[in-house]
């Protein structure tokens, strides 16, 4: 699987997990912190649903970035699996299912799922002005 690394439009991304606002008020603080950002999120790379990094996102977003390193994988594939945290949900979530819900604009709760990918690119150094 390519996994290289893609600069996309914040707005062309779609989320399938809600955010906690005060997680995302820690990431802020985190990105001007470090003056760089240094782990891409991870999108499908057909339909661009984030599958990791929803706080990243919104977090770029807060601070008036306009475009997200991410890491485009193909969501199907065997090399990525999909591992339900939260043990209260009566439902088997399947990764077409989460596709579903993201592309119709619903999300689930936060930290429902996470998401594995094989060879995946853990960090990453891209100058916080190459995301306007």
């Amino acid at each position: 699987m390519n996994k290289h690394v893609v600069l996309l439009e914040i707005q062309d991304l779609k989320t399938h997990e809600k955010t906690s606002t005060k997680r995302v008020k820690e990431v802020v603080e985190l990105i001007r912190k470090k003056g760089e950002f240094v782990k891409p999120i991870v999108v499908e790379k057909d339909t661009h649903v984030i599958l990791d990094g929803h706080h990243r996102v919104k977090a770029l977003k807060k601070l008036g970035y306009t475009k997200v390193p991410c890491m485009l994988i193909d969501y199907m594939s065997d090399e990525v699996k999909v591992y339900l945290r939260r043990k209260d949900l009566p439902m088997k979530l399947l990764k077409q299912f989460i596709l579903t819900t993201a592309l119709s604009g619903d999300s689930f709760n936060r930290k429902t799922t996470r998401h594995y990918v094989a060879g995946r690119k853990e960090r990453i150094r891209i100058e916080l002005s190459k995301l306007e």
